[in-house]
């Protein structure tokens, strides 16, 4: 039998699996790992070691439901992972309910908008699927293995995720408009209700109708985003 290896071994094992946002290959890992003793257990568990699986595969959320996920579980980044994952799956299902059940496929993409950005990184990940070597235009496209009807759920996931984000533009807009951003209330700065932040906030909403989400292009503070010190 081979020797028990030191706990801060364990740790500093667990903290070098890969951290990846289009697998979770290394979280499954973790996974496994909680179930082979009580010292695995506990060394999985460590808030470091989930926190960096977590911020690498959702950066974008809806700030209301981040808020009460935040505090509900504090700093157990392990319990918030395992909530998203679960966002995740409930999402998933509807983009598989889209594909094969033509007649409630709006009731499911409706169900996906409600979600709103919660289940935007999900679907950013599945529209970057591989898919069959004859269909790549692209060199930069990712290879991998094949999952069954790829093409479709890359065509709905990526629809889905675009409807979001520009949704989420109409709403800043408005939020600009009628003087109620719910960014700036929330703000003890009062800077920030400059109209050169505000404007900066409008503009950074056109990466929107690009697929890309206000919080990859806009360095204002009014944009609902947590610090990795958190």
């Amino acid at each position: 039998m081979l020797p028990q290896l030191p706990f801060d071994i364990l740790v500093y094992i667990f903290r070098s699996l890969p951290v990846t946002r289009l697998d979770d290959e290394g979280a499954r890992a973790l996974v496994c790992c909680l179930q082979v003793n009580h010292l695995f257990y506990d060394a999985c568990l460590d808030p470091s070691i989930w926190k960096a699986h977590y911020l690498c595969r959702y950066t974008v959320f809806e700030k209301k439901s981040e808020n009460d996920r935040r505090s509900l579980f504090g700093s157990d980044w392990r319990t918030l992972y395992a909530e998203r994952r679960r966002i995740d799956r409930t999402a998933l299902d509807h983009l598989q309910n889209m594909i094969f059940n033509r007649d409630h496929r709006y009731d499911h993409a409706e169900n996906l908008m409600r979600m709103s950005l919660d289940v935007w990184d999900i679907l950013d990940i599945e529209r970057q699927l591989p898919i069959p070597p004859s269909f790549r235009i692209y060199v930069s496209e990712p290879d991998g293995i094949v999952k069954a009807h790829a093409l479709t759920r890359r065509y709905w996931a990526n629809l889905m995720a675009d409807v979001i984000v520009r949704c989420s533009a109409l709403d800043v807009w408005k939020a600009v408009i009628d003087g109620d951003n719910p960014f700036i209330q929330e703000s003890d700065d009062s800077s920030l209700q400059s109209s050169g932040a505000l404007f900066e906030l409008a503009m950074s909403a056109f990466s929107c109708f690009f697929g890309r989400p206000l919080t990859e292009v806009s360095t204002s503070s009014l944009v609902p985003c947590y610090s990795s010190d958190k």
